[in-house]
């Protein structure tokens, strides 16, 4: 589904209290893309799902292990063929597009790569696996050190073949920069799908609004943090147990992967959880949801951040 847009203005902070800066387009109704705004999402032959668990987990763990081998070998042709249109990354320096996230890894000196702790869901048409990896990795002037950090991905089936949709790296340097602004231009209409469900999300969670929060979350959802991977159960269990703040969001991006809709900001929102804190500085966000906007089914989250 896409925005018809009638009216552009710029909001500073909903009824909520979440702060959205940016440029915001109302709509008179929603339309599907059409076939030059989002790839064709097929399963085929090619590319059969798995019967069981241990079938998703196996398919998960070699989708990881052929992009790290593309990741290191930082070949442009393949890496392109790897991700679709709508891909985007995050990490520690904020958001990136397929093109800058090519750019950046033919500059990144990465070195053999173990994966671990595989886990896998499917939700839809969408393969969501998350892991944690070691490698040594230099881009330019950093260099980050060889520690065990989470990794999310989502592929999609696209014209038989697994092809990525997002990607999020919490491998960061001992000192966390604050992100630099994205990459590439966004497109207002779809930005102000994304920033929608990106506020309704957030501000059920501050809210602590369990009710809405359950109804977001598809089964298969998985989100990552500096504390590691969690399923949909572990996520509700954090959600609970922490404190947030009022959220700000800046910079939406937002892509259409066929029935997936990809989102990355700026988030600065403190939460606490026990002895941990989470300041009031920016940090790269992702969230993959499914569906239209009213009805979006959140996928997978991401939050690039150390605690204080």
């Amino acid at each position: 589904m896409r925005c018809n847009p009638i009216s552009t203005s710029f909001a500073t902070m909903l009824s909520s209290g979440i702060v959205i800066v940016g440029t915001l387009v109302a709509c008179d109704r929603w339309q599907s893309p059409s076939l030059s705004q989002t790839a064709p999402i097929s399963a085929t032959a090619a590319t059969p799902w798995p019967a069981d668990q241990a079938g998703l987990e196996a398919l998960g763990g070699s989708l990881l292990a052929a992009w790290f081998e593309k990741i290191t070998a930082r070949d442009r042709q393949s890496l392109e063929a790897a991700m679709q249109p709508c891909f985007q990354r995050i990490n520690y320096e904020g958001a990136f597009d397929r093109a800058a996230e090519i750019d950046a890894i033919v500059k990144l000196d990465a070195h053999a790569p173990e994966i671990s702790d595989v886990r896998a869901t499917r939700v839809g048409e969408a393969l969501v696996v998350s892991c944690s990896v070691t490698v040594q990795e230099k881009a330019e002037t950093t260099e980050l050190a060889p520690v065990p950090s989470p990794r999310l991905g989502v592929w999609q089936p696209v014209d038989g073949t697994w092809k990525l949709a997002a990607w999020v790296s919490l491998n960061m340097p001992q000192h966390q920069p604050a992100p630099s602004s994205p990459r590439f231009t966004g497109t207002d209409a779809l930005d102000a799908e994304g920033a929608a469900v990106l506020a309704r999300f957030l501000e059920a969670e501050q809210a602590k609004k369990s009710g809405i929060v359950e109804v977001m979350l598809e089964d298969g959802v998985q989100a990552v943090d500096f504390k590691g991977p969690k399923g949909r159960g572990e996520l509700l269990a954090s959600i609970r147990a922490s404190t947030m703040g009022v959220p700000r969001i800046t910079d939406v991006r937002a892509t259409r992967c066929g029935e997936l809709t990809v989102v990355t900001c700026t988030l600065v929102m403190t939460q606490s959880l026990g002895s941990e804190h989470i300041s009031a500085d920016p940090t790269p966000f992702l969230l993959v949801f499914r569906g239209p906007v009213a009805s979006a089914k959140v996928v997978a989250i991401a939050r690039v951040h150390r605690p204080a």
